[in-house]
């Protein structure tokens, strides 16, 4: 409490309330499959990136060749490697990402490419 030169009183009260953000687990951002057939539906591989601050992602087919590659969260895939179609199949991922509240968080899974 605070007094004033006239003998007032003042008082106040501040409540605050913090929030924590939940960074999304990897499974949340990086899709399990996709079907680059010209549908219209699934065609690019894209991601769900809520409160990342920092990403990166590289994706290889089965003999280890890096397929494509990214740091741009937005960036889709279409499922090419030099303007060729990729085949079906099951493609490796690596990803890095950092979440808003500054945890960083290393990912590795497979997706399946279906045409």
């Amino acid at each position: 409490a605070t007094s004033t030169a006239s003998g007032c009183t003042a008082t106040a009260e501040v409540t605050v309330i913090a929030k924590r953000i939940v960074c999304p687990e990897p499974d949340q951002v990086i899709p399990n499959a996709f079907t680059p057939n010209g549908d219209g539906r699934n065609d690019r591989l894209a991601f769900r990136t809520e409160n990342i601050s920092d990403f990166s992602f590289a994706l290889f087919n089965r003999w280890g060749q890096k397929v494509f590659e990214t740091d741009d969260p937005n960036a889709t895939w279409d499922g090419t490697y030099h303007s060729q179609p990729c085949p079906a199949g099951v493609f490796t991922y690596t990803c890095r990402y950092t979440c808003v509240s500054g945890e960083q968080h290393d990912a590795k899974g497979d997706i399946t490419l279906i045409r």
